[in-house]
Formats: structure tokens, sequence, C-alpha cells
């Protein structure tokens, strides 16, 4: 189930927006954190799990908010709403899943849920399957920061903070995943929405971990975050 956020001080959006959602899906909780400015949502969000993000361009400094509320939680889908359209092409420098003006907020905002949800759907799609100890698991590409090789295990590091064993070899899952993963190591495979910051030798990732890259690898990781 999807949980939303919401940075504005605009009671209209506000409303409006936990009125959809309240009558969306009348039968089921839907969760919609309130933050009047950004200070307080990189305060308090990692106390929430929230996938989806609707900021408003009106506020400031917006833009270099939003580029740290990526490097946070890269994971995040973001609706920007605003109500200055000459602002409006600025966010196309940041990755983001719509832009809608405020004033068509109404007929839009349900679409681009929908799209949205669709998008999520396609996501989910990408799993991988683990055993340990003859219990099965089934995971989400979309949900795993990075897997590591230690002698004949290898650990998957989950979003939620969760760490799963299997002795299935880390080249395996090398060969079954997405586009989304790059081998940085012999010992790593990374997830790269979770990367906060490239660095020559290592990576430094959503969860606060380090993780090296080998020589082997760095010719590649550096053409990827440098082109």
């Amino acid at each position: 189930m999807l949980s939303f956020a919401v940075i504005s001080q605009d009671t209209d959006i506000i409303n409006y927006i936990q009125f959809y959602l309240e009558s969306e899906c009348a039968n089921q909780m839907i969760p919609l954190y309130v933050f009047p400015n950004f200070y307080c949502f990189l305060t308090e969000a990692n106390f929430r799990k929230i996938n989806v993000l609707i900021i408003d361009t009106d506020l400031e400094c917006w833009k270099e908010n939003t580029v740290r509320i990526y490097k946070d939680f890269p994971y995040m889908n973001i609706i920007f709403v605003g109500s200055n359209l000459e602002v409006g092409y600025k966010v196309y420098d940041i990755r983001h899943f719509a832009f809608i003006y405020k004033k068509e907020l109404i007929p839009y905002f349900p679409d681009a849920l929908s799209r949205l949800r669709s998008e999520l759907k396609i996501k989910d799609k990408n799993t991988i399957r683990i055993s340990w100890k003859n219990v099965v698991y089934v995971l989400y590409e979309q949900d795993i920061i990075y897997f590591e090789r230690d002698k004949r295990k290898t650990m998957v590091h989950m979003m939620d903070g969760t760490e799963y064993t299997t002795y299935k070899h880390i080249d395996e899952f090398e060969k079954t995943v997405s586009d989304d993963f790059m081998r940085i190591h012999f010992s790593y495979l990374v997830n790269l929405q979770y990367v906060k910051e490239y660095h020559r030798n290592h990576l430094f990732l959503s969860d606060d971990s380090f993780v090296p890259i080998s020589r082997k690898y760095e010719k590649g990781v550096k053409e990827y975050f440098e082109k």
C-alpha cells in the first residue's frame, strides 16, 4: 500500500489530497503525513515509511531541498505541485514523476496517481527468490540496497534494514537482476537507486553503508557516474 506525504503550507492543496485519498479508498486507511517545511520532513521522515511525496514548488529552496531528499531517500516517488508555471521547467532538472499546476490539481492528480500505481506494479514484478534453512523468501528488487558475498554466503541488505542470507552465489544474482544493479566488486552488487555519493574507490549508500569499488570494476563505475 502506498503511503503519502505532503510538504506544503497551502491548506487547499492539503485538504484536497486528504479528501481524494479518503474518498478513493474508503475501506482502508491511507496514511498522509503533512509537513509545513523541508526541515520538518528531513527531521521526521526517517520514522515514517513514505513512498509518495508531494512537494509544493511555491516553497523557498524547493529545488535544493528536493536534491537533498533524493540523497537521503533515493527510492522516493515525487510529484511536484506549483502555482508558478515559470518555474515549472526547473523540475526537469530533477528526477520526478509529475508536475501539476495547482489550478489543475483536481483533474490531473487522480490521473498522475493512477499512472504512478501502474508503474509501481510493473516494478513490483521484478522479484528474486532466496532460500535459507528450508524457507523460501520472495523479495522485491526495488527494496534491495545491495548484495554482499562473504565466503560461501551471500547477504541481501534491504531498504528496511532487514538482512537475508543464502548460499546462492552473487554471480547468479547478477545474471538475473535488472539494470538498476551494478557489480562494483567481487563481493558487492549494488542497487544504483540507493547510491548517495560516488567516490573513486567506494560508494556511500542510503543506509549509511560504505561499499568498496575494486580495480576490476573501477572504470565501469566511473563511466556510469561521470557520464
